[in-house]
């Protein structure tokens, strides 16, 4: 069957009308002009990206560069300030140093060579391989010219002697002198007159001395003693006497161990050592008194090699004559 066309019925004023589906033309399509509306600027919160975060982070180490080029100026101006300052230091340093070192050496050609005054320093510097060492400073300072007309007082020298009896004269203390029976000499000090029987650089060495002593029947008892001197001394004649103090010490030291029958030790060292220093002074004095000392050491060689009780004997009695003239020579 056709398919039949659909019907319409329209009614117009109560009239029903027919009205076939026919095809009509399609209208003509009105055409649209759109206007878009102009662009309105909407303030908005801008979204900033991680890609946007990461690139601003990379670029901030430039400026930091550029910072760091600006304070390496600054460093570089102010080291030269500094160097400059260091420089004017340094220089007044210096010179500050070398006036200081010239007024030293002026000063200590006015005074005398430092020596110990404790009676254990001594005993110490009584060794035979200190005693060369200071010779050979002794020896040097000698030589180099001395200001003419200048002196100086020899520092004291303290040791320990052991005494048989204190007078108020000389002539008392000569005739008591002669009752003993071994190696004495006088001391004079202060109006009061010392007969001494031995002498050392310890109070324990003396102490022994003096027991040794006491076995002959004889009283005796230790005393420290100052050999202070006053007079004075041209400048190399104090040091030639400074320098045989820890000699003179030493020669003690020996002629203790002979009195408590031992052997002396480097007796041989100490004679050499001597010999040098005597070619140091034209004192005929101190030429002397080094001339005694030698004597003592050669007495002490000989007791080494006969171990008689006279050669010991001799060691004393010259140690201590140079006790005597060492005081001599430093209070005149």
């Amino acid at each position: 069957m056709d398919k039949q066309n659909p019907k319409v019925t329209v009614k117009i004023n109560g009239r029903e009308k027919n009205i076939k589906d026919t095809d009509t033309p399609k209208e003509k399509e009105e055409e649209v002009v759109w206007v878009l509306p102009e662009k309105v600027e909407v303030s908005e919160r801008k979204v900033v990206s991680i890609e946007e975060v990461r690139n601003e982070k990379k670029k901030q180490p430039k400026k930091l560069k550029e910072q760091v080029g600006k304070i390496s100026i600054k460093k570089s101006s102010f080291s030269a300030a500094r160097k400059f300052i260091v420089i004017v230091g340094l220089a007044v340093t210096v010179g500050v140093g070398f006036g200081m070192f010239g007024l030293n050496t002026i000063t200590n050609d006015k005074q005398p060579s430092p020596v110990s005054q404790s009676p254990s320093t001594v005993a110490v510097n009584s060794a035979v391989t200190d005693h060369s060492e200071q010779t050979k400073a002794t020896e040097k300072e000698l030589k180099e010219d001395a200001k003419p007309g200048a002196t100086a007082t020899v520092d004291a020298f303290s040791i320990y002697i052991v005494q048989a009896g204190v007078f108020s004269s000389k002539e008392a203390a000569a005739k008591a002198k002669e009752s003993l029976s071994g190696e004495s000499v006088v001391f004079g000090q202060s109006n009061a007159y010392t007969i001494v029987v031995g002498a050392s650089t310890s109070e324990a060495k003396a102490k022994e001395l003096s027991d040794a002593y006491k076995k002959s029947g004889e009283d005796a008892y230790v005393k420290s003693y100052e050999m202070k001197g006053a007079a004075q001394l041209a400048e190399s004649d104090e040091k030639v006497m400074s320098t045989l103090q820890p000699f003179m010490a030493n020669v003690m030291d020996q002629v203790g161990k002979v009195v408590e029958g031992n052997k002396a030790s480097s007796v041989s060292e100490v004679k050499k050592e001597l010999d040098k220093i005597q070619e140091q002074t034209d004192n005929k004095e101190i030429g002397k008194l080094i001339k005694t000392l030698e004597q003592s050491v050669s007495s002490l060689e000989s007791f080494n090699q006969s171990s008689k009780k006279s050669d010991g004997d001799q060691a004393t009695k010259y140690m201590l004559t140079s006790l005597v003239q060492y005081q001599q020579i430093i209070k005149k």
